[in-house]
């Protein structure tokens, strides 16, 4: 990170500098140009060919040809600048999909039964440690359900793979005992149902027992099902206490 931002900072450098080149390069040139026209419509005027009042229309028609070629610059600038956000644009609309698109996929309907966790690991890449493993784990429609555990055991990691922003590298996650994988592609959560947001909380390890993990083999954390009743108390899923 470091290594990378030294290289943005020296890039941002030279373009400031080159931005300073120009900029006072065209400043002297403009000052060059006034000055030496103010100079002629002087020694035009002692030579009786100009008169006082043609040296004030020059002057003023000199500031409106550099007020004019500065808008024109600005104009051509931010015309750059759209064209190669409309480019960024493109690129994003255009691009393939992130994750594997089944052949024929089924749209994404209500959950009715509920979604199931059957022997699923997880990393982000082949570089990266387990952040969860072999995670067997059932949520019922129309139940609560509260993870809890320290940062950094897999709680969020769940909810993405729930939503689809990420696919498990092993086992499947089941919407209605159908995988999320043969489904429809969503652009927002599972299918436009679902929707995650990060959180940040205080780590207070002391109220729970040791080895609950949802990285933990067979395990997928310290899991409570509960009515919103329970699921409202501090410490449960969307509380105050530790995330």
């Amino acid at each position: 990170m470091l290594a990378d931002r030294r290289a943005t900072n020296s890039a941002r450098r030279n373009l400031d500098r080159r931005e300073a080149l120009v900029q006072s390069g065209l400043a002297l040139f403009a000052a060059l140009v006034s000055g030496g026209g103010l100079i002629w419509a002087v020694i035009s005027a002692r030579s009786g060919h100009l008169s006082l009042g043609d040296i004030t229309i020059f002057i003023a028609a000199v500031a409106g040809v550099q007020s004019s070629l500065v808008a024109v610059a600005g104009h051509l600038s931010s015309s750059h600048q759209a064209l190669m956000m409309f480019d960024h644009y493109r690129a994003v609309i255009t691009a393939g999909a992130d994750l594997p698109v089944a052949a024929s996929p089924r749209p994404l309907p209500a959950l009715r039964r509920g979604i199931e966790f059957r022997d699923v690991w997880f990393r982000y890449s082949e570089e990266h440690p387990w952040v969860l493993a072999g995670v067997n784990l059932s949520i019922p429609h129309g139940k609560a359900l509260a993870l809890v555990g320290l940062n950094g055991s897999g709680k969020s990691t769940l909810v993405k793979l729930i939503c689809r922003f990420y696919d498990p590298t092993r086992g499947a996650i089941l919407w209605d005992g159908v995988d999320l994988r043969a489904r429809r592609a969503a652009r927002r959560g599972a299918g436009g149902r679902g929707g995650a947001d990060g959180e940040e909380g205080a780590v207070d390890p002391a109220p729970f027992p040791p080895g609950h993990r949802a990285g933990a083999r067979g395990d997928a954390a310290l899991v409570h099902q509960a009515d919103s009743r329970h699921a409202r108390r501090p410490g449960a899923a969307g509380g105050s206490g530790p995330s």
